[in-house]
C-alpha cells in the first residue's frame, strides 16, 4: 500500500488501516479466498475480445488489477484508490506493463482518465462509500456502449446457524456495534443488498440477482484441496477486520463500553471467529447479480 495519509475525517469514516503491512496481507489473502469461492477472477465474460479500458475502483493493494492485466494483455488496466500501490512498493516489480494506478477519490470528479471505461470492477468497498447513487451514475456516464460493470460486496454482518445472538456471542455483538459505528458515518451496513436497486435507478436492467453464503468453516462447495485453507484464511480475514475496526469504534462509541470492556469484546470476538466458527456455524453474506443497461448495451455484474 502507499504511504499517503487520509485526513482525519476521511480516515475515521473508513475504519480499517490503509497503510499497514497487516492490512496489505489481509487484502491479498482475501483476494485469493474470493477467487476460489467464486471460481475465478471475475464473473463478466468477454467473448469477442478483452475490454480495452478497465477500471478497478477502490483497487487496494492492486492484486486484482495486476492479475487481470496479466490475463488480458490487450487491456489497459487502471487501478484507482485513495491509497493505491505506488512505485516504491515491492509488488510493483511484478506489475505488468498494461497495468497502472492513480490516486483519486472515486466519489469525487472522475478525472483520472480521459478515456471512458469498457469494464469497471468494484469489490468490497461498501464501508468506504457514502454516495452509492452518485458513484454508480458516474460509472454509467463514464462507460462506453457495450461496457460491463461488476460489483462484489456483502453485508457488514455475521450470522450463526446454531442460533447465537448478541446475548451469547461476542462476535455477533461486535458486529451489532459495527453497524452503530457505520450509522454514525452515514453508511448503511446492509447497503450491498440494495445495490441492484441502485443500479436499476442509474439506468441498468437486472438480469439475475444471487446471494452467496460465505462460511467461516470448510465449505463442501470449495475444491477439496482448498477447503481447509480457504476456511482458515476467511476466519483470519474476519478476525483482522474486528481488530482493525475496533480502534475506530472504541473512539466513536466510547460511551457504549469501558476501555476494559472493549478489550474483552475484541479478544472474545476474535477467539470465537478463529476457534468456534464451525461449532457456531458462522457465515457472512455476499451478493452476485447481473445487469444490462437500458440506455446503452452495458452489462453489470455484482456479487
Amino acid at each position: 500500500m502507499s504511504t499517503i495519509k487520509q485526513d482525519d475525517a476521511t480516515a475515521r469514516a473508513y475504519p480499517l488501516p490503509n497503510d499497514s503491512i497487516i492490512e496489505t496481507r489481509r487484502l491479498d489473502a482475501q483476494h485469493l479466498v474470493f477467487s476460489i469461492r467464486t471460481g475465478g477472477l471475475h464473473r463478466a465474460s468477454f467473448p469477442n475480445s478483452s475490454p480495452a479500458q478497465v477500471r478497478d475502483l477502490g483497487c487496494g493493494t492492486g492484486i486484482w488489477a495486476s492479475q487481470f492485466a496479466i490475463d488480458n494483455p490487450k487491456s489497459n488496466v487502471l487501478g484507482i484508490d485513495i491509497n493505491p500501490p505506488l512505485v516504491d512498493d515491492a509488488k510493483i516489480n511484478i506489475r505488468p506493463p498494461n497495468c497502472s494506478f492513480a490516486v483519486a477519490d472515486i466519489e469525487q470528479g472522475w478525472n483520472f482518465s480521459s478515456l471512458k471505461s469498457d469494464y469497471i470492477y468494484m469489490r468490497m468497498i461498501m464501508i468506504a462509500i457514502k454516495d452509492w447513487p452518485g458513484l454508480l451514475n458516474k460509472a454509467f456516464v463514464n462507460m462506453n456502449p457495450g461496457g460491463q460493470i461488476e460489483i462484489f460486496d456483502g453485508l457488514m454482518d455475521i450470522k450463526a446457524d446454531d442460533g447465537s445472538t448478541a446475548d451469547n456471542s461476542a462476535a455477533i455483538f461486535w458486529f451489532q456495534l459495527s453497524k452503530e459505528y457505520l450509522a454514525k458515518h452515514h453508511i448503511a451496513w446492509d447497503l450491498s443488498a440494495d445495490i441492484p436497486q441502485q443500479l436499476t435507478d442509474a439506468g441498468f436492467e437486472i438480469l439475475q440477482d444471487n446471494t452467496l453464503k460465505m462460511r467461516l468453516y470448510p465449505d463442501s462447495q470449495d475444491p477439496e484441496s482448498d477447503r481447509a485453507w480457504v476456511a482458515t484464511q476467511y476466519q483470519k480475514d474476519i478476525a483482522d477486520i474486528v481488530h482493525g475496526m475496533t480502534k475506530r469504534m472504541r473512539i466513536d462509541l466510547a460511551s457504549r463500553l469501558s476501555p476494559e470492556e472493549w478489550d474483552t469484546l475484541e479478544s472474545n470476538a476474535r477467539r470465537e471467529i478463529l476457534e468456534e466458527s464451525e461449532q457456531r456455524g458462522f457465515h457472512t453474506t455476499l451478493y452476485t447479480s447481473n445487469f444490462l443497461s437500458v440506455l446503452s448495451p452495458v452489462k453489470v455484474y455484482t456479487y
